[in-house]
């Protein structure tokens, strides 16, 4: 592997992907260690909740919030502050709805339980998203 920053993507059926951060060192070996969570069998949709996808605001989920739309990715980035540089937190999925919690120019930022990740920070409960890839309902 080339020195410098590299993002580490681990990923196996049936777990939660993960993104590592790592910086490697001309002349040095780099080792990783790391857990995947599991992912819990998606259980079938009720009518309601087929039709709350759809576009129905959802009658348990208060405005206002968003709905993450399709990606290129599959998924979508979950950042510590409003920027594409900015440290990746998680992911959430499409489809998924959260709470909105401020927006800026071209973000928002939404309520969301994280784990902590394996470059240090924290465990968070909110984050921003990129607003191309959000539906908002308030």
């Amino acid at each position: 592997v080339q020195a410098g920053d590299h993002q580490i993507i681990i990923s196996a059926p049936g777990f939660t992907p993960r993104t590592i951060s790592a910086k490697t060192v001309a002349g040095y070996k780099l080792n990783l260690n790391a857990k995947l969570a599991s992912q819990p069998p998606e259980p079938s949709p009720s009518p309601s909740e087929a039709s709350a996808k759809e576009g129905t605001p959802s009658t348990t989920l208060k405005k206002p919030y968003v709905e993450i739309k399709a990606t290129p990715t599959g998924f979508l980035r979950v950042r510590e502050k409003p920027d594409t540089k900015s440290q990746e937190l998680g992911r959430v999925q499409p489809g998924d709805r959260y709470p909105l919690l401020d927006k800026t120019t071209g973000w928002y930022l939404i309520k969301v339980d994280l784990e902590a990740t394996a470059s240090g920070l924290p465990a968070g409960r909110q984050g921003w998203v990129s607003a191309q890839y959000v539906d908002k309902f308030e």
